[in-house]
């Protein structure tokens, strides 16, 4: 059996920078609601955030810690929700 031929067009990339940037924004507040107290019972896993936070400050951030609260959808929830926490 033989397919016959078809026009060859370019297949759109599958994720956009704006296509990422928009579901990242979509999802911020349902996943700051699910997890805001996430780490409540868990203090080994919040005093390991610290430290890991506490490194990447003191090494001068790096694209990993500047980037979320740089997103609208994402630091404003944030700020929101510990204005007395400064990001990186």
């Amino acid at each position: 059996m033989t397919v016959p031929d078809a026009p060859v067009t370019a297949a759109a990339p599958p994720f956009t920078a704006e296509a990422v940037r928009a579901a990242y924004d979509g999802a911020a507040a349902r996943y700051a609601e699910l997890f805001a107290d996430s780490l409540r019972d868990y203090p080994v896993e919040r005093g390991l955030l610290a430290a890991f936070a506490e490194l990447v400050r003191a090494n001068g951030g790096g694209p990993v810690a500047a980037r979320p609260h740089q997103r609208p959808a994402v630091g404003g929830g944030a700020r929101r929700a510990q204005p007395d926490v400064d990001p990186p």
